[in-house]
């Protein structure tokens, strides 16, 4: 079930895709900062190259930490979906519940009841909590 935001566990899977990425972007960042340091080389020459690999490094770095934050963000957005996904279940569940034990009475018109529901949302829509501040603001005890 998705709220039309993708599934959380496609959105897991790329933010798992995304921490991949920015692993391979660190190593591939830092791989040869040990193999440079061990180089016996100076001179002018050595110091542009490894002021070069080291403003490289440095991107690497950032560019790793971007990736890292975006798989952190869509963690937290699939962690948003489940949220919202099981508040919708459970205004569904409370209103099936509710209008069951609250059918129409012709006696009493002005009460609440399962009458007041005009249209039925889609299963573990969004349009539950909007059904149900309607049906409290008409006295329902949801």
């Amino acid at each position: 079930m998705s709220l039309g935001l993708g599934s959380p566990e496609e959105i897991e899977m790329l933010a798992r895709k995304y921490d991949r990425v920015a692993a391979e972007v660190h190593a591939a960042s830092h791989g040869g900062e040990a193999q440079l340091a061990g180089l016996d080389w100076t001179g002018p020459r050595s110091d542009r190259f490894r002021a070069k690999a080291a403003s490289l490094r440095s991107r690497g770095t950032h560019d790793a930490q971007v990736f890292a934050d975006t798989a952190n963000r869509l963690r937290r957005h699939a962690n948003w979906i489940r949220e919202r996904e099981a508040l919708m279940r459970s205004w569904e569940n409370r209103i099936v519940q509710w209008a069951t034990a609250h059918p129409p009475d012709p006696l009493n018109p002005h009460l609440p009841s399962a009458a007041d529901i005009l249209h039925w949302p889609a299963r573990h829509s969004a349009d539950w909590e909007a059904l149900a501040r309607s049906l409290r603001a008409r006295g329902a005890a949801l």
